[in-house]
């Protein structure tokens, strides 16, 4: 998603962007995760977003 510009710049972008980098850094160090199921969408009029995405870990447990 984006941030936006100009007037409209979100100023917590910047800790956005830091916290997804951490976020997926730490995935990337365990074992894969894989699908559980199939997500669940809620609708909406502007953007559609995941209320629901089952996962399990694969792979060796360390």
């Amino acid at each position: 998603m984006a941030f936006s510009a100009g007037v409209h710049y979100c100023f917590g972008a910047p800790l956005a962007r830091l916290e997804a980098q951490t976020l997926l850094a730490g995935l990337l160090r365990r074992p894969a995760l894989i699908s559980a199921g199939e997500p669940r969408w809620a609708p909406g009029l502007v953007f559609r977003r995941i209320i629901d995405l089952p996962l399990s870990l694969g792979g060796a447990s360390r």
